[in-house]
């Protein structure tokens, strides 16, 4: 009887730990965004769920909002480096998206995942910036400098696109998970943006 409950008590006890190593999860995270180049700074933030098809397989669905900003360095071309900083062009792209990432943890224990994925997603962009512009000053034409714009592309446009990355999560407790993530994105319309975001994340208890 003993060893029967003992060999019960065992196998109970594997249950429990292949549900908690396998459990999907609710994940919120948010940081630091570059847009382009590096150019354009901003931030990123994201809700996901963490659905885990196996052991050390998952997919990781969500949807994220971005906003990167910069400020035009200008140019006197009478005297470079001398444009009134109160009047340079402000410049603001904001986009929306859904993304869908396939991850493998390579590294996977109790409480620690270290994992790469790449996936696919669909963006909605909005930007500000014209397509191309110039900066004048010439007290002699004009007392005061201005700008001129060439707006020959799309002030809003959808693109479809990839990302891959690495994301590290450990376990603080048996609901909670926290982490990082850095993950590069490029997309139809040339908008390469790279991440580095905290992530905090929800077990989700199974039915079954």
């Amino acid at each position: 009887m003993k060893k029967s409950l003992l060999l019960t008590t065992c196998y109970l006890f594997q249950i429990v730990l292949v549900a908690q190593e396998t459990s999907n999860s609710i994940q919120l995270s948010g940081g630091k965004s570059w847009h382009g180049t590096g150019d354009m700074n901003g931030i990123i933030v994201d809700v996901s769920y963490k659905h885990q098809l196996k052991k050390r397989i998952d997919l990781t669905s969500g949807i994220a909002t971005t906003i990167h900003y910069k400020k035009d360095k200008g140019f006197n071309y009478l005297s470079p480096g001398s444009s009134p900083e109160e009047r340079l062009l402000n410049f603001t792209t904001a986009g929306i998206q859904v993304n869908s990432i396939l991850n493998y943890s390579f590294v996977h224990t109790r409480d620690n995942q270290l994992k790469a994925g790449a996936g696919i997603l669909f963006r909605f962009q909005s930007s500000s910036g014209p397509h191309s512009y110039a900066y004048y000053q010439d007290p002699g034409i004009f007392p005061e400098p201005f700008y001129v714009f060439y707006n020959t592309e799309k002030q809003n446009i959808f693109a479809a696109g990839y990302t891959f990355g690495l994301s590290f999560l450990t376990r603080i407790s048996s609901n909670y998970e926290i982490g990082l993530k850095a993950l590069f994105q490029n997309d139809t319309n040339a908008d390469a943006i790279t991440y580095i975001s905290l992530i905090i994340g929800r077990n989700l208890r199974r039915t079954q």
